[in-house]
């Protein structure tokens, strides 16, 4: 008897485990909160089949073709052909050689160097005069002097930390060397780099949207930049997993909640990720420019970026310019205790949001705070991708959305 009632007891826990397990997924599946899956979209962008989502090897393109299909496989409508708005833009790579000698010592890109966004190719020798403690400048011969002719006073500089950027065009090569990694003070500099500056290269928004029930004219915008900094030299890439495969992840969940029937709001949700952002947010503002249905119809729109952590709180760009919007938004954390701070922002200049406001479309920039220090470096990978409130952005967002 005590073996069938023991027999009876753990099949009962499993049968509670189990309806648990089916409820929780059930939940998730209608609340857009699988966490594993975010973390799957991360890793998946962020992983060197992307190039770093940028200008080398077509990383830019095979993320707007991930997107594009993830759109798809969600159910979100086209307001053309295809999901892609495209347009053409200027742009700087770094495809081939990459190899820094200082002081004869061979550094390696990205870890103990990284050359600016604008710098050609050069191949050479250079010597280097000392300016103040932190930056040099190349001494011109004859032999240079061609190469160097706009070169400024500081072309080499010594840095605690190392970011990458994108440029729209190219001027003298210029370094910025790692602290940690130098011997000795900077006096001779072997370079053998390869640039090849595009002037039209063809960038894609990808943009879908879901209906609204009862008024579909008036529209919510949800916004994530999709591109990232791409590659410096064959080997050495940019993942972009925080800035934003994250922010990514985040815009795909929410965009599979409100494609459940139940969820859907009465005004029609647009999806943008937008191409471009690390070359100075040109795509927004080429959508701004060329918008798909006019920005008058625009509620509200919440661009999100940097969406891997929360531990410290949020920040919202814009916060302390529309300040019942922010005031709703506040109510609402504080109600629900979901970050132990919001923090207002002024305008900048700093994501897509950006172009949408100026135009006077109202409009958040949402990041998250505390934990990630990899920023615009290699270290920028999934594993520092906390996701400590992923969960909670979410369901602030939903609410707040909800609101409208």
């Amino acid at each position: 008897m005590k073996l069938i009632r023991l027999s009876s007891v753990v099949n009962h826990q499993f049968l509670l485990i189990f309806m648990l397990a089916s409820q929780l997924a059930t939940y998730n599946s209608l609340h857009g909160q699988d966490l594993n899956r975010a973390k799957r979209i991360v890793e998946t962008l962020a992983s060197p089949a992307f190039h770093g989502r940028g200008y080398v090897n077509g990383g830019d393109s095979l993320a707007a073709e991930y997107l594009a299909t993830q759109f798809n496989t969600i159910g979100l409508k086209k307001f053309n052909e295809k999901y892609f708005q495209c347009f053409k833009m200027s742009v700087n790579t770094f495809p081939g050689k990459m190899k820094v000698k200082l002081n004869g010592k061979r550094l390696v890109p990205g870890r103990d160097f990284v050359v600016q966004p604008g710098s050609r190719s050069f191949k050479g020798k250079l010597q280097l005069e000392k300016v103040d403690s932190a930056s040099f400048r190349y001494k011109t011969t004859k032999r240079n002097r061609i190469a160097l002719k706009d070169a400024s006073n500081r072309p080499v500089k010594i840095l605690n930390k190392l970011t990458f950027s994108v440029a729209n065009s190219t001027h003298f090569p210029e370094f910025n060397f790692l602290k940690s990694s130098i011997a000795s003070e900077p006096k001779n500099l072997t370079i053998n780099i390869e640039n090849k500056f595009i002037p039209s290269h063809q960038g894609r928004n990808v943009v879908g949207y879901l209906e609204g029930t009862s008024q579909k004219d008036s529209l919510l915008v949800i916004s994530a930049h999709y591109d990232h900094l791409g590659k410096m030299g064959k080997d050495t890439y940019f993942p972009g997993a925080n800035d934003n495969a994250s922010g990514v992840a985040m815009l795909l969940e929410l965009a599979r909640f409100y494609a459940q029937p139940e969820n859907r709001l009465p005004y029609t949700i647009v999806f943008i990720a937008f191409a471009a952002e690390e070359a100075g947010l040109v795509g927004s503002k080429y959508f701004t420019e060329n918008p798909l249905f006019p920005l008058s119809k625009i509620r509200f729109m919440l661009n999100l970026d940097l969406m891997g952590s929360g531990k410290e709180g949020i920040a919202v760009v814009n916060g302390s310019v529309f300040v019942k919007e922010f005031s709703a938004l506040d109510s609402l954390n504080k109600t629900n205790n979901f970050f132990p701070f919001i923090k207002p922002r002024g305008k900048a200049a700093n994501s897509d949001h950006y172009h949408f406001s100026e135009k006077g479309v109202p409009a958040f920039f949402i990041y998250t705070m505390g934990e990630i220090t990899a920023y615009h470096d290699v270290y920028d990978k999934p594993e520092v991708v906390t996701f400590s409130k992923f969960k909670e952005t979410f369901a602030l967002i939903t609410a707040y959305l909800k609101k409208f």
